[in-house]
C-alpha cells in the first residue's frame, strides 16, 4: 500500500491507538467478552472523564508538584529565618532594658510598633524577601497594605480557597491584627489572619498595656505630689484675686477721663452726711459720644436725709440717683470714687435699689406685682443705716393707685424707718411730703423753655430743653408731650393730647391743698365731719317742726372749736 509516508506506516500516538482499541473492545458483545457491573462503572466513568492525560501533560504535572514541594521548602526555609529574627529581637530588647539606656517608650519603637504597632513586621517581611530573591524573582509587584507588607501570596491563596476573585489586607485598628476581605461576592465575605500577624498583635498589645498602667502609675505620682502643694496654692489664689481687684480699682481710677477722688469714709451707726460734689456716672462718662453732665447729691441728717427727685422723662432722674448709688457701692468696696474731691460717704449695712420695669411671664408674675415684691423686700429689710434708692414707683398701675401707693411708701420711709433715701417719682404731687416731713427735700431735673415769636401758650409752642441738671426746687409743669414729639408721633396725635391734658390739669397750675396736709391730721378731720353728718341727721329725724337751719347753727357752734383745730377740715372749708 502506498501513500505519502512510503512503505513505513505512520507513527501513531498514544491517543490513536487508545481509540482503536477502545473500538476493538466495543465490537465485541459483553456477553462474550465477560462485561461485568464493575467494567460498566469503569466504562461509565471513562466515558465521562476527559482523555486520558498525554506525556508532555504528565511532565507537566511532575514539574507543579516539584514547584509546590519547592515552594513548602522554602516557606519552612522563611519560618526558621522568621524565628530566629523574632529571637534576636528580643534578646536585643531584653539587653536594652536591662542597661537602662532607653525608656518603655523607646523600648516600644526598638519592638517596632511605631504608627499602629507594625514597624517590626515590616522589617521581618523585608528581611525575607531579601532572601527570597535568590531562590526566585517575583511574578508580581508589591501589593501591599497600609504598613507596606507584603502579603500578597496570602491573598492569592485566599481567594483560590475561597472561589473568589480577589481579596484586600487592611489593619483593623479595634482588634490590633492583620486581617484579609474578600471582594467582589459579599455572601462570601470571611476574614483570614496569618499567624505572624497574630503574634505581634499579642505581643503590641501587651506592651500597649503595659505603657498604659505605667502612664497611669506617673499621673497618680503627680497628683499626689500636686495635693500635698493643695494649702498653699488656695492661699496664692486668694492672694492673686485681691492683687487683681486693686489693680482694677487703681487702672479705673486713674485712666478715667476725669481721675477719681478718694472719699471720705465715715464709720456706720454715726448717722453722718453724705455729700457728693459733681457726681458722674461711671459708665457713661468714657463714652465718646456723650458730654456727661455731673451732679451733686447731699443727704444731712434733720434737714436733707430723704431726696425726692421729679421731672420730665429723659431728664436725668434715673441717671442721677444710679450715679449716687454706684458711687456709694464702690467707696464700700475700697476703690476711689467719680466725682469731685471732698466727697464724705458713710458705710451702709445695706444698698436696696428698686429699678426698671421687669415681669416674669413664666411665674406668674406682672410688672406691678414684681415692683410691689420688690419695694416690700426694700421695706422689710431697711434699717437707719441702709441707703435705699427707689425710681419711679407706682407706675405700672392705675395714675390714683400709683400715687396713693408711691405717698403712703415714701412717708413710710421718711418717718418711720428714716433711712437715706433717693426717690424718683414721676407724681408731681409727693413733692408736698417735704411740706410735713421736716428732712424731706425737694429736687427737680431743670428744663429750659425758650417760647416761640407766634406762641399764644406756653406748653403748645415753646421750645423746650432738656439740660439734665439736679437742682433744689419742685417739677411745676409737665412736659412730657414735648417727649412724645421728639419719638415722632404725628402732629394730630399731639395736638388731641395737648387738648385733653388742658382740660384735665387745674388752670392755677397749683398742687392741690388736701396734699400738704398729714396724714394723722387727715384721719381725725375725717372722723370729725363724720361725726358731724351723724349728728345732724339724728337732728333732723328728731325735728319735725322745719327748725333745720336752727339745728345746723347749733352743731357748727358746737364743732367750730374742733373744726379749728384740724387742718384737714380747714383745708376742706376752704375749698368750699
Amino acid at each position: 500500500m502506498s501513500s505519502r509516508y512510503g512503505d513505513r506506516a505512520p507513527a501513531r500516538s498514544y491517543r490513536d491507538l487508545d481509540r482503536d482499541r477502545e473500538r476493538d473492545r466495543r465490537s465485541v458483545s459483553p456477553s462474550r467478552r465477560g462485561y461485568n457491573q464493575d467494567e460498566r462503572e469503569r466504562d461509565g466513568r471513562r466515558r465521562r472523564d476527559p482523555s486520558p492525560p498525554t506525556r508532555q501533560a504528565r511532565r507537566d504535572e511532575e514539574e507543579r508538584k516539584q514547584k509546590r514541594q519547592k515552594e513548602k521548602e522554602e516557606e519552612e526555609e522563611q519560618q526558621v529565618s522568621l524565628a530566629a529574627a523574632d529571637a534576636k529581637a528580643k534578646q536585643e530588647l531584653e539587653e536594652r532594658a536591662q542597661n537602662g539606656n532607653e525608656d518603655e517608650d523607646d523600648m516600644m519603637k526598638a519592638m517596632g510598633f511605631g504608627g499602629f504597632g507594625t514597624t517590626k513586621m515590616v522589617k521581618k517581611y523585608k528581611a525575607i524577601k531579601r532572601e527570597r530573591q535568590k531562590y526566585e524573582k517575583r511574578e508580581h509587584g508589591d501589593n501591599t497594605c497600609n504598613e507596606k507588607v507584603d502579603l500578597i501570596d496570602h491573598c492569592h491563596q485566599f481567594a483560590k480557597d475561597r472561589s473568589v476573585e480577589t481579596c484586600k489586607c487592611r489593619w483593623m485598628m479595634s482588634a490590633k491584627t492583620f486581617k484579609l476581605e474578600t471582594v467582589g461576592k459579599p455572601s462570601l465575605s470571611d476574614w483570614f489572619m496569618i499567624r505572624q500577624a497574630k503574634d505581634l498583635s499579642v505581643d503590641h498589645i501587651d506592651l500597649q498595656n503595659k505603657y498604659s498602667t505605667h502612664q497611669s502609675g506617673l499621673v497618680r505620682q503627680v497628683i499626689m505630689i500636686a495635693a500635698g502643694y493643695c494649702p498653699p496654692l488656695e492661699q496664692f489664689n486668694a492672694i492673686i484675686a485681691n492683687l487683681d481687684v486693686i489693680i482694677s480699682f487703681a487702672f479705673v481710677s486713674s485712666h478715667a477721663p476725669i481721675p477719681y477722688v478718694r472719699p471720705q469714709i465715715f464709720e456706720m451707726g454715726k448717722n453722718a452726711p453724705m455729700i457728693v460734689k459733681e457726681a458722674r456716672h461711671p459708665c457713661l462718662e468714657v463714652q465718646d459720644d456723650l458730654n456727661f453732665i455731673p451732679n451733686d447729691a447731699e443727704t444731712v441728717p434733720d434737714e436733707s436725709k430723704f431726696l425726692v427727685i421729679t421731672g420730665p422723662n429723659m431728664g436725668g432722674k434715673s441717671t442721677y440717683i444710679r450715679s449716687i448709688g454706684i458711687i456709694a457701692l464702690v467707696s464700700q468696696a475700697g476703690c476711689f470714687v467719680s466725682c469731685a474731691p471732698g466727697a464724705k460717704v458713710p458705710i451702709f449695712d445695706a444698698i436696696l435699689a428698686r429699678f426698671g420695669a421687669g415681669d416674669n411671664q413664666t411665674k406668674g408674675v406682672s410688672t406691678f406685682i414684681a415692683e410691689m415684691l420688690e419695694t416690700s423686700t426694700i421695706l422689710r429689710l431697711a434699717t437707719r443705716d441702709s441707703l435705699i434708692i427707689i425710681d419711679e414707683l407706682g407706675r405700672g398701675t392705675s395714675t390714683y393707685d400709683g400715687f396713693g401707693l408711691a405717698w403712703s411708701i415714701s412717708e413710710f420711709i421718711s418717718s418711720k424707718i428714716r433711712s437715706k433715701c433717693l426717690f424718683a417719682s414721676h407724681f408731681a404731687e409727693t413733692v408736698a411730703l417735704a411740706d410735713q416731713i421736716k428732712h424731706v427735700q425737694n429736687l427737680h431735673c431743670k428744663v429750659h423753655v425758650e417760647p416761640r415769636h407766634d406762641s399764644q401758650a406756653l406748653e403748645k409752642e415753646s421750645e423746650i430743653t432738656l439740660l439734665y441738671k439736679v437742682e433744689p426746687g419742685i417739677y411745676d409743669r409737665s412736659y412730657n408731650i414735648h417727649v412724645a414729639e421728639l419719638a415722632g408721633f404725628s402732629p394730630s396725635v399731639i395736638k388731641l393730647a395737648k387738648r385733653k391734658a388742658d382740660e384735665m390739669e387745674d388752670v392755677d397750675g397749683e398742687i392741690s391743698p388736701l396734699l400738704t396736709v398729714h396724714a394723722k391730721s387727715t384721719e381725725e378731720g375725717m372722723e370729725i365731719i363724720e361725726e358731724f353728718m351723724r349728728a345732724f341727721a339724728s337732728n333732723k329725724r328728731m325735728r319735725s317742726d322745719g327748725t333745720e337751719a336752727e339745728s345746723l347753727s347749733f352743731l357748727v357752734a358746737e364743732y367750730r372749736e374742733r373744726c379749728g383745730e384740724n387742718a384737714f377740715v380747714q383745708k376742706v372749708l376752704e375749698s368750699l
